[in-house]
């Protein structure tokens, strides 16, 4: 101590007796210290600060001090951020000007350029625009996909070895299927350059590999509104049919055949799609607003993010899909199937559940205000961190051998 801290004094104890005597004598041993530092000594820490130790279990007749950890860490943050913030509000500030002063300093220069009789296109050729992928299946994101399932298993709990090593063989299954098209395709292209050929015609065996993606590579039909419903009309299916971003509102589409069909962003708003089959699509961001979707099917659909306010959902068939951060604000989805389908942070506020199937249903997050639950089955569904108020769980059946997750 004398050679580490060669300014120390001695402090005598107080009463002339043990610590542990003095306290259980009612000895402060804080105003002990504090008379001994001495007046210039600034006040301890306030009793609210969570900086300050609180008073745990007793030893010897002295409370062991417990910290406020949470308090620390949020009165951590606090502090950075007041002085980080300015610097992070800048930085972004910085993020929206640089661009725009860039483009009127190019704009100057250019100016300048043509007022010396110069041409500027020749100083400041146009920016290259992206290219999209070109080719058969291009831009196909195997990995990204299986990826995504694997995060969504763990972050529910359900990526056992065993599943682990299931979804390994079927992400090398679909790629090694993929990779033989593609060279495949690729030799059939080179041989169409050397033939002349206007055309290249699939042959029999690549139909029946891309079936099960319902894709049909002589249906190279362009879709556009009007497309989509005259083919309806005629009975011919819309599987696989790119209908990404197109304006379906307000048609009648009963019973359409729309397994594996890309719908990003696509609007059915309106719509009838009542036993319509979208299996396997890809409707991410999709607009399904006030549409009548009953006792059709939807099964490992890909809907993130997709909206069915006011939707008709009545004993359609959603088992294994993905509707992450979805919107089914007081859609009826009365006697629907959810089994195994993620619902992760998706909004159900005031929807009528009554009667579904959601057996094994992950509502991590979600928000189920004022919903109906009534007579659902829910059999080791997941509702972790949920928000339940006002639901009604009467009649529910939520266990068989053990109940349904309520964790928070």
């Amino acid at each position: 101590w004398r050679e580490a801290y060669s300014h120390a004094e001695p402090l005598p104890l107080p009463e002339k007796s043990a610590i542990f005597d003095a306290h259980e004598r009612g000895v402060s041993l804080e105003d002990w210290i504090v008379a001994a530092l001495g007046p210039d000594q600034p006040a301890f820490v306030p009793e609210e600060s969570p900086f300050r130790a609180g008073k745990g279990a007793e030893a010897a007749g002295i409370a062991i001090p417990s910290v406020d950890a949470k308090g620390l860490v949020q009165a951590f943050r606090e502090g950075m951020m007041e002085k980080m913030g300015p610097a992070i509000k800048r930085a972004e500030e910085l993020k929206q000007e640089l661009p725009r002063r860039m483009n009127e300093a190019v704009e100057q220069a250019k100016a300048q350029l043509k007022r010396s009789g110069f041409d500027p296109e020749a100083h400041f050729p146009p920016r290259p625009q992206p290219q999209k992928p070109e080719g058969f299946l291009a831009g196909l994101d195997l990995a990204g996909k299986f990826d995504h399932i694997r995060r969504t298993l763990e972050k529910a709990g359900q990526l056992t070895p065993e599943r682990t090593a299931q979804l390994a063989a079927q992400e090398a299954d679909m790629n090694r299927l993929v990779e033989t098209s593609k060279a495949r395709w690729a030799a059939g292209q080179a041989k169409l350059a050397e033939t002349g050929k206007a055309e290249f015609v699939f042959p029999q065996w690549a139909k029946e590999m891309l079936a099960p993606l319902h894709i049909d590579p002589d249906d190279r039909e362009k879709m556009t509104r009007e497309t989509v419903i005259e083919r309806h009309a005629k009975g011919i299916n819309l599987k696989g049919k790119d209908l990404g971003g197109l304006d379906l509102s307000g048609l009648d589409l009963r019973g359409a055949d729309l397994r594996g069909a890309q719908m990003q962003k696509t609007s059915f708003a309106e719509s009838n799609l009542d036993g319509a089959d979208l299996s396997g699509t890809i409707a991410e961001g999709a607009d399904f607003t006030g549409a009548s979707f009953k006792k059709g099917k939807a099964v490992k659909a890909l809907m993130g993010k997709a909206v069915f306010k006011d939707a008709a959902l009545t004993g359609t068939d959603f088992s294994k899909a993905l509707l992450k951060t979805a919107d089914l604000s007081k859609a009826d989805l009365s006697k629907a199937t959810l089994e195994r389908t993620l619902l992760e942070g998706a909004t159900l506020t005031g929807a009528d559940l009554s009667g579904a199937k959601a057996s094994r249903g992950y509502f991590m997050g979600a928000d189920l205000t004022g919903a109906d639950f009534s007579n659902a089955e829910a059999v080791h569904a997941v509702f972790h961190r949920a928000t339940a108020s006002g639901v009604d769980f009467s009649g529910w059946t939520r266990c068989s051998g053990s109940s349904s997750h309520f964790l928070r």
